[in-house]
């Protein structure tokens, strides 16, 4: 296993500590202590805030080894937009236009359950809004050694661990952190974000939110 999907997700806003606060009260997050910053959690979610001119969402996949990744990452058609080295920034930009860093861990490979800890509205579940969901799940299929399903609501999941990747079909390309059936959109609209595409939001400080549609069979057939 070279890759794993991380839980991480980093956001650059103007002003972290008015984000933090912002998601604090309306997607029930956890402010914790950090040196790298201002960080957020909610169940397995943890959210990095930067300072800095608003830029897209930031996902990031985990590897053992940056030395003998890098050439990975080359070989499988992403370029290269920064890479810092361990414990620094090692940005990547997909063939679909997503934008991923590579950090190394070993220790993440070290598998832990923590669907168990879902707490809120927001599931142990990232991914985007693309053009052609087959296309990028079976991307991400090979790059995490998995297998791309189809849903009954016609969205593809990437397994990776205890977590999941998952694309819909939309116009624009979007990365999306994914919420339950159940969460709150009135709310969520009245605090400040609106629809982009059906069932995405987008909040005040550029991340978008995608609700699953009612509650229904977990899985349909493997098709890739």
């Amino acid at each position: 296993m070279a890759f794993m999907l991380s839980r991480c997700v980093g956001l650059v806003t103007p002003d972290p500590e008015v984000a933090a606060n912002y998601y604090q009260t309306h997607f029930g997050m956890t402010q914790v202590q950090s040196e790298a910053g201002v960080e957020l959690c909610a169940g397995p979610l943890r959210l990095f805030l930067d300072p800095g001119q608003p830029k897209p969402m930031v996902l990031e996949v985990i590897t053992p080894d940056l030395r003998e990744a890098r050439p990975i990452v080359r070989r499988l058609g992403y370029e290269e937009i920064v890479w810092r080295g361990p414990g620094q920034s090692c940005l990547v930009r997909d063939p679909f236009g997503l934008v991923f860093n590579i950090h190394e861990d070993r220790s993440a490979f070290l598998l832990l359950d923590i669907d168990g800890s879902q707490t809120g509205f927001l599931k142990s579940c990232l991914g985007a809004i693309v053009s052609s969901p087959v296309d990028v799940a079976g991307f991400y299929a090979e790059v995490l050694e998995s297998t791309a399903d189809r849903l009954p609501d016609g969205t593809y999941l990437v397994e990776s661990g205890p977590l999941r990747l998952r694309f819909k079909q939309g116009i624009l390309t979007t990365p999306v952190v994914w919420m339950r059936s159940d969460a709150p959109i009135d709310k969520l609209m009245a605090a400040g974000c609106h629809g982009s595409e059906p069932s995405v939001l987008t909040d005040p400080f550029g991340l978008s939110w995608c609700a699953e549609s009612l509650r229904q069979t977990e899985r349909a057939v493997v098709c890739l």
